[in-house]
């Protein structure tokens, strides 16, 4: 599935759909705002599960924790980690 289907799902009436689409865009810089406020506003409307879910991913991406690369694939990889490796600033 490419970049841009991913994000459109962060449209998607789901909001666990949503949820998991904003998780996967945070790895795409050009996506990672979106999917911020995403999961902010998931986090903050639903009191269970995915709203937890939500504010968690957020959470741990903040502390540079969350990873979905692999050393293959780092020169690419938006996450925290990565970027810091890369010698990049962190927003």
């Amino acid at each position: 599935m490419s970049k841009a289907a991913v994000a459109r799902l962060m449209d998607h009436e789901s909001m666990h759909v949503r949820g998991r689409a904003a998780r996967d865009c945070l790895f795409f810089p050009e996506h990672e705002e979106k999917a911020r406020r995403t999961l902010s506003e998931i986090a903050r409307q639903d009191e269970g599960m995915t709203g937890f879910n939500a504010e968690m991913v957020l959470e741990v991406w903040d502390k540079g924790e969350l990873h979905d690369c692999w050393p293959s694939t780092q020169a690419t990889c938006n996450c925290p980690a990565c970027r810091e490796a890369k010698g990049e600033a962190m927003s």
